[in-house]
């Protein structure tokens, strides 16, 4: 996301209220799950979101992205992030499809 001039204010007012509510998703999923627990860190990065994962993942053994296809055409196909991310990463990649439990199509 690029930051328009003089409007700093209101872009760091959005990156927090994105990052909190990316932290309380993130609680209530580990609440949901149980299990041991597992460390995770969210990091809110500008920038095409395809390139920023890509960076992000040099050091790692293994990307995990989502997709949110909708209806059925778009179960069967990779939205633009995860098929870029797919198409140019350097390791391997695992890509989860949305939790369509109770999904209308």
């Amino acid at each position: 996301m690029a930051v328009p001039e003089g409007d700093g204010g209101l872009y760091e007012q959005l990156h927090d209220v994105a990052r909190q509510a990316v932290t309380e998703t993130v609680h209530e999923l580990q609440q949901q799950l149980g299990g041991p627990h597992v460390e995770v860190e969210i990091l809110a990065e500008a920038g095409r979101p395809a390139q920023v994962l890509l960076d992000a993942s040099k050091d790692a053994s293994l990307l995990v992205v989502g997709t949110r296809g909708s209806g059925a055409w778009g179960r069967l196909t990779l939205g633009s992030t995860s098929t870029e991310v797919v198409h140019h990463a350097h390791l391997p990649v695992v890509v989860v499809p949305a939790d369509s439990r109770g999904a209308s199509s």
